[in-house]
């Protein structure tokens, strides 16, 4: 019948958020990823859980979480939306139109990489590029299940698809105006596992320096706002650093970090835009910060 709308249809965009937030930890972080206001947000919450019948995000104290039920549709959400975009790929190339997944770690996200989309938009405008942040792990691994046409990702082991790899200078990162006592070292970093939190606690017991871990956080974003707010000291590489985080004092006499490797990784036997796009992130890459 026309017009017809089973009571129990969801909406894709409810899904989208809720995944969102099962990947950033926050609704307000979630917002800024699906492009919605803090009470859109939770307006959308409040119907999805009217709908399924079930509380889907709870609260302890200040933090909000997923309840099981909540974790039980964030799996059938990520299968509907894959399905979604592999619709949406399939209608898209029916008329020329072509999709590149690109993965990317958190720190290369910023202005330069901002410059590359717009180089390879402005020159390819059949293109239509999926983008998505997170944690080298999980994009090594979509990398490897060929989810991904191009990721930039920490280089785990040496693999067939390595197209240019790199090394960055790691350091100490704090708020602008905080202070810290240098007898015990309070920590701010990303939930474990973590190379940046593996790598500093490695450097700092080996120095034999007293520390605490202070705070912990889901995203970069979120844990680059606990730093500027004086909560911690944390590891990244130096693109994080802007006018609210600064170099670690030296009077605090932490040790050296070195340098983390690297890589971009592209889909053998891609087509030629995949090719172009992956030598305009390259050669972003080689303008140092």
């Amino acid at each position: 019948m026309e017009g017809f709308r089973l009571a129990y249809d969801i909406d894709p965009s409810h899904l989208r958020t809720l995944v969102a937030f099962a990947d950033t930890g926050t609704l307000a972080s979630a917002g800024k990823i699906v492009g919605r206001s803090p009470s859109a947000i939770t307006a959308q919450m409040h119907k999805l859980q009217e709908l399924v019948g079930h509380q889907l995000i709870t609260r302890d104290g200040r933090r909000s979480t997923l309840t099981p039920r909540g974790e039980e549709l964030v799996g059938h959400a990520r299968e509907i939306l894959s399905a979604n975009e592999l619709a949406w790929q399939a209608m898209q190339a029916a008329h020329g139109t072509i999709t590149l997944s690109v993965g990317i770690f958190e720190d290369f996200v910023d202005g330069r990489f901002t410059e590359v989309v717009r180089s390879f938009g402005n020159s390819n405008r059949h293109v239509q590029i999926y983008l998505s942040s997170a944690r080298s792990v999980r994009l090594n691994t979509a990398m490897d299940e060929g989810d991904h046409d191009i990721v930039i990702t920490h280089r785990d082991r040496p693999t067939p698809d390595e197209y240019f790899s790199f090394s960055e200078s790691l350091v100490w990162l704090a708020g602008r105006d905080a202070v810290f006592d240098p007898r015990s070292i309070p920590l701010a970093f990303m939930e474990a596992p973590c190379r940046f939190r593996e790598t500093a606690l490695r450097a700092l017991e080996t120095a034999r320096r007293p520390y605490r871990l202070a705070a912990s956080a889901t995203s970069v974003s979120a844990l680059l706002a606990l730093v500027a707010a004086g909560l911690g000291i944390t590891v990244r590489t130096k693109r994080a650093e802007n006018p609210a985080l600064r170099p670690a004092p030296d009077h605090l006499e932490l040790p050296d970090l070195g340098k983390a490797t690297f890589v971009v990784r592209v889909k053998p036997k891609s087509r030629p835009e995949v090719q172009d796009l992956a030598d305009i992130i390259v050669a972003a890459l080689q303008q140092r910060p």
